[in-house]
């Protein structure tokens, strides 16, 4: 009889004799419906983990297969993943390590929803009926359980990758964007002590550089000057020489010149492409230790250091293209936990959970240094902020 994580499980079988003889036959088969809880979740395995094809290498490919499921598009992805189940915000769901909290306590988002899949044994996502026992959020549950070590040593190691260099290029980029995506990291446990202590370690790592086309409208070089294109008295064109004072010089040689003089923007359209940066590291040491065969216990820190950088393009190409930390996501969560059991009918289960979020937006340099002047003339009211 298998059991899944946080599953409950009853069955009912007969013992009766045959007869005179002294054979004792036992049938017993688990029911098709589950009778001890109402309870509606999926689990989804070690085998599923490892073998199925996920973009990204995150759990949140394989919630996405269990029904009443759906991406929340317009959550905060630099904390962690987002879905709404059966209509619930998704502000109300809950995720859980180990038995432990890893859910954003102000944003509801799971924060370890990128663990290392080579070190997942199973997770599992409660979405009705659950036991009060989940009673932090009102929507679903997801509970991730890592991998311990055994009495053998154990690895696993990998590395994706995706680059331009296998790319087509985009209908409106003049190039192709430059993209480099690799996805890495590695696994280790093994015994400390035969038959009583182990240890698992787990890394991954991302890094990308994704580039993607922008189109923006800048001044001309005689814009730049203050020769100005307006509308004559007789509907034809008219060079206008419009006076400028050092302050309006220096803010109109701030903007590049065009490149692309049949653009969207005539001959102000400037064609450019950025490259946005984005680092994630996260890892993880687990200890388990048996005192014997009724007292376990496992310790577990694990951490995320993810850094997305500044995503405005434009204000990042005025600032000649010097990004700074935009968006940090950085969760610690820390668990320890003893099962005893004291008898066949009374069993001990304690966890002690320090969950902690470090979330930011610093200040990003081209954005400080970007203009805010506007020009009172109206032939050059287009250019400023």
């Amino acid at each position: 009889i298998t059991l899944d994580v946080s599953q409950q499980r009853k069955v009912d079988f007969t013992l009766a004799l045959a007869g005179v003889q002294s054979t004792v036959e036992v049938n017993a088969a688990p029911p098709l419906l589950n009778t001890t809880t109402g309870q509606l979740g999926g689990v989804v395995s070690a085998e599923q983990v490892q073998n199925l094809p996920l973009n990204g290498r995150n759990i949140s490919g394989l919630a996405m297969m269990q029904p009443g499921m759906a991406q929340d598009t317009a959550g905060t992805p630099w904390m962690g993943a987002s879905w709404i189940s059966n209509g619930n915000r998704s502000e109300t769901l809950v995720g859980t390590l180990d038995d432990a909290d890893v859910s954003d306590a102000e944003m509801g988002s799971l924060q370890f929803a990128n663990f290392n899949l080579d070190a997942i044994a199973e997770f599992k996502i409660l979405q009705n009926n659950y036991s009060a026992q989940y009673g932090q959020g009102g929507g679903s549950t997801t509970q991730i359980v890592s991998k311990s070590g055994t009495n053998q040593f154990h690895g696993s190691a990998f590395d994706y990758v995706r680059n331009s260099a296998f790319d087509a290029r985009n209908f409106f980029s003049t190039s192709v964007p430059p993209f480099r995506r690799n996805e890495f990291g590695a696994t280790f446990g093994g015994p400390i002590k035969k038959d009583k202590t182990f240890f698992f370690l787990q890394y991954a790592g991302l890094r990308q550089r994704l580039g993607e086309p922008d189109i923006e409208a800048v001044p001309t070089a005689d814009e730049r000057n203050g020769v100005v294109t307006i509308a004559g008295p007789n509907g034809q064109a008219d060079a206008l020489q419009v006076p400028l004072n050092p302050i309006a010089q220096n803010i109109l040689g701030r903007y590049p010149l065009p490149n692309q003089p049949n653009g969207v923007f005539g001959p102000n359209t400037f064609n450019y492409m950025f490259s946005q940066p984005t680092n994630d590291d996260q890892f993880s040491a687990r200890l388990d230790h048996h005192f014997s065969t009724g007292d376990t216990l496992f310790a577990r820190a694990s951490y995320i250091n993810h850094i997305s950088k500044e995503r405005d393009p434009w204000a990042a190409e005025l600032g000649g293209a010097n990004f700074s930390s935009n968006s940090v996501g950085q969760p610690r969560n820390y668990a320890i936990s003893e099962t005893h059991l004291f008898s066949p009918t009374l069993l001990n289960d304690f966890t002690f959970t320090l969950n902690r979020g470090i979330q930011g937006s610093p200040e990003v340099p081209a954005e400080a240094t970007t203009t805010d002047t506007n020009f009172l003339d109206g032939s050059l009211a287009s250019w400023g902020p």
